[in-house]
């Protein structure tokens, strides 16, 4: 049902409700209560045009949720594993294998849709909040701005992207070096790790991690 439509029916339903009380109240004054029956199914209808209305935006909000994607974000700290192959002078091949202490955050899609989303790096609770309020219609600084990620800032990886995650699947995870955000947050920083969709959607985990 249009929005404009819904909005008439519940207008109608109003107006009615109004005639309806401006009819009972004369009657009272005039002591023509009317018969039970006649109470009954004046408000039954009155009744009914709203509970209508009710069902169908309940149906619409319900629809919309099992039909739109939407992701929680993990993060936290993991040990990972990495391999450095070096040729000796006799030709063989050599292999250390040393342990490292990463940042892994990755997205799973709770939602009915797959969707698309793309890590834009971390954020304090403050700059969150900021980006929770800001007016795109304004001018000031867009918010966003101040996720910082700085492996993409510092050219470390390969430009960030959209990545497409289907109906309760994973993206793929980020490893990230620790020593980069110790340097571009203060010590004791709570932050938290974010991702983005097409239409400029925040989401970031539920958990913080702390520098």
């Amino acid at each position: 049902m249009p929005k404009e439509l819904r909005k008439y029916i519940v207008l109608f339903a109003f107006f009615i409700t109004g005639q309806a009380c401006i009819f009972i109240i004369v009657d009272i004054f005039k002591g023509q209560f009317g018969s039970v029956a006649d109470w009954v199914s004046g408000l039954g209808a009155i009744f009914a045009i709203l509970a209508v209305e009710w069902q169908v935006d309940e149906q619409r909000r319900e629809f919309n949720e099992d039909k739109n994607a939407e992701i929680k974000v993990a993060v936290g700290a993991t040990t990972i594993q990495e391999e450095d192959k070096k040729k000796r002078a006799d030709g063989k091949t050599e292999c250390t294998v040393t342990t490292k202490r990463v940042l892994r955050t990755y997205a799973y899609n709770v939602g009915y849709s797959a969707g698309s989303f793309m890590f834009i790096g971390f954020a304090t609770k403050d700059t969150l909040e900021k980006i929770k309020e800001y007016d795109p219609h304004s001018f000031g600084n867009d918010p966003i701005s101040q996720v910082i990620d700085p492996a993409a800032q510092l050219m470390l990886v390969p430009e960030r992207r959209f990545e497409k995650v289907d109906s309760r699947g994973v993206s793929k995870p980020i490893d990230y070096d620790i020593s980069l955000l110790k340097k571009n947050f203060d010590k004791g920083s709570i932050i938290y790790s974010v991702y983005m969709d097409p239409l400029r959607e925040i989401y970031y985990s539920e958990s913080p991690i702390k520098i």
